[in-house]
């Protein structure tokens, strides 16, 4: 609710092109919505409203639905078939940079001795307790 119209209408202006834009289309500019500047109450020939909706579903939105509910028992079967995928295929506690590199033998178990040298290695040149080795 606009408490003070005459205000309001003092200090806005509607630009001309809207209404150059409202001639063109047919559509007044004065009055209420059917353009009666007479009786305001009288709103015989004003644009009507759309139709309502239809009561219940559509056939086009049962399609919908069903195409959204099969996507998405879909992607939730995806994402179950991913998250699954990697169990049973390593042992627990092997650590993650075996499961990255594939360091295994031939029956699928990892070579503790070498992964023990590499691990040596890369440690060889580390700094320990502020320079001592």
């Amino acid at each position: 609710m606009i408490e003070a119209p005459s205000l309001l209408q003092s200090s806005l202006s509607i630009p001309p092109d809207h209404f150059d834009a409202c001639k063109a289309q047919d559509i007044p500019t004065v009055g209420n919505a059917a353009g009666n500047t007479l009786d305001l109450l009288d709103l015989t020939g004003a644009p009507e409203p759309p139709g309502p909706l239809p009561a219940g579903f559509t056939p086009k939105g049962i399609v919908a639905m069903v195409f959204s509910c099969l996507s998405a028992f879909l992607g939730i079967a995806v994402i179950s078939w991913y998250g699954a995928g990697e169990i049973g295929k390593r042992e627990p506690g092997m650590g993650t940079r075996d499961a990255v590199t594939g360091d295994e033998n031939k029956d699928g178990a990892v070579d503790e001795d070498e992964n023990r040298s590499e691990h040596e290695n890369r440690n060889e040149g580390a700094v320990v307790n502020g320079g001592e080795k």
